[in-house]
């Protein structure tokens, strides 16, 4: 297996079947194993609510990432979800996008929130440096770690369980709507 340095946004593959007896639309997706992606976190929600999506054994060969499969319902969900502003800046940060000020601002977070998500893009630049090695990544990574910290002042920065947190957040505020626009198509 290889190793990549990241994967960034997911992409669904669909494969529909249309015969006369509907059977379950099913997708995959790899994305980064990684304990700060909020793709993995939406899936771990969505599961112990008891939709059909799970992680499993990755579809590119990579050896840091996890395939996602899901039925047509659970996918649909997912996709309407991660395209919610906070869940969608997420992703994006967690893909080494800048967020701009509007992008942030747009996002339903108290203002110590939206800090920790301007720095932890910078936290995921520094660890993406440090993974490829090289004396000059260092030095980004290094100055990505200053810009992380100035940015924080005295605030912890997001971990995992943030991560989590907020995703599921937006999943309380959104599922039942997000379910009746899926029953209604």
């Amino acid at each position: 297996m290889t190793k990549s340095p990241i994967i960034c946004y997911v992409c669904f593959n669909v494969n529909e079947t249309s015969t006369e007896t509907k059977t379950a639309e099913r997708f995959w997706t790899d994305t980064e194993n990684d304990e700060f992606n909020p793709n993995l976190a939406l899936v771990r929600i969505l599961q112990k609510r008891g939709f059909a999506i799970s992680i499993g054994h990755p579809k590119s060969g990579l050896d840091d990432a996890v395939s996602i499969s899901a039925s047509s319902d659970a996918s649909r969900i997912f996709e309407q979800i991660s395209n919610i502003p906070e869940v969608d800046i997420l992703t994006k940060v967690f893909s080494l996008h800048v967020p701009t000020e509007p992008e942030v601002d747009s996002c339903d977070w108290d203002d110590e929130t939206k800090i920790k998500v301007r720095a932890f893009h910078w936290q995921r630049r520094e660890q993406l440096c440090k993974r490829l090695a090289k004396k000059e990544d260092l030095l980004e990574a290094n100055k990505a770690k200053k810009r992380a910290e100035k940015l924080l002042g005295k605030l912890r920065p997001l971990e995992p369980k943030d991560v989590h947190s907020l995703v599921e957040k937006v999943v309380d505020r959104e599922l039942a709507s997000t379910l009746k626009s899926i029953s209604k198509a």
